[in-house]
C-alpha cells in the first residue's frame, strides 16, 4: 500500500463483511468508530476519531477576548451572510450575486429531465417489482447529481448587474 492507501477489513471472525481499500485524505489516529452507508453501488466510510488540539475549541472567555480587540466596523466587514435560493443560488451580504454556469444549468436542467422519465417508468410499474426498482433507482441518480452540483458549487460565476 502506498503512503495515503489503507485497507479495512470489516465483520467478525466468523462472518466475513469485505475488505474495502480507501485513502486517507488528512492522518488520524485510530479510530473510535466506523460507520459505513451504502448508497446504491456505492460505499461511504466515515471515521470518528479523536484529534488532539491545543487551539480549539476555545472558551467562551477566550472568544470574547480575541474579538473585543476589533470595532465594530472591523467585525462587520470580515462577516459575511449568504443566502441560498432559487432564482440566485448565492447571495451575499454586501450585494454580490452568484449562479450557476450555462453548463450547469444545461445539466441540472437534462438531469431534471431523466429524473422525471424515470419517475414516470416508475408509475407504469408494479410497486415493489424488480423493474420497479430499477426505475427508481435511476431516477435517484439523476437526483444525486442535483445534489452534487448543489454542494460542490466551487465554479460559481458571480453575475453581472
Amino acid at each position: 500500500m502506498s503512503k495515503n492507501w489503507h485497507e479495512l477489513s470489516v465483520g467478525t471472525k466468523t462472518i466475513s463483511g469485505g475488505r474495502f481499500l480507501f485513502k486517507a485524505h488528512r492522518p488520524s489516529t485510530e479510530p473510535a468508530s466506523i460507520h459505513l452507508k451504502s448508497s446504491g453501488s456505492e460505499i461511504y466510510i466515515s471515521f470518528s476519531c479523536e484529534e488532539e488540539s491545543q487551539q480549539y475549541p476555545e472558551t467562551k472567555a477566550e472568544k470574547i477576548a480575541r474579538l473585543s480587540q476589533y470595532g465594530k466596523d472591523e467585525l462587520l466587514s470580515m462577516c459575511v451572510g449568504i443566502d441560498r435560493g432559487v432564482v440566485t443560488p448565492f447571495l451575499l451580504s454586501d450585494g454580490k450575486r452568484f449562479d450557476y454556469s450555462q453548463t450547469q444549468k444545461d445539466r441540472l436542467k437534462a438531469s431534471e429531465r431523466r429524473k422525471k422519465h424515470y419517475q414516470r417508468m416508475m408509475a407504469r410499474r408494479i410497486k415493489g417489482s424488480s423493474n420497479w426498482k430499477k426505475a427508481k433507482e435511476k431516477a435517484r441518480r439523476c437526483n444525486r447529481y442535483a445534489v452534487y452540483t448543489l454542494d460542490e458549487i466551487l465554479p460559481i460565476r458571480p453575475v453581472t448587474q
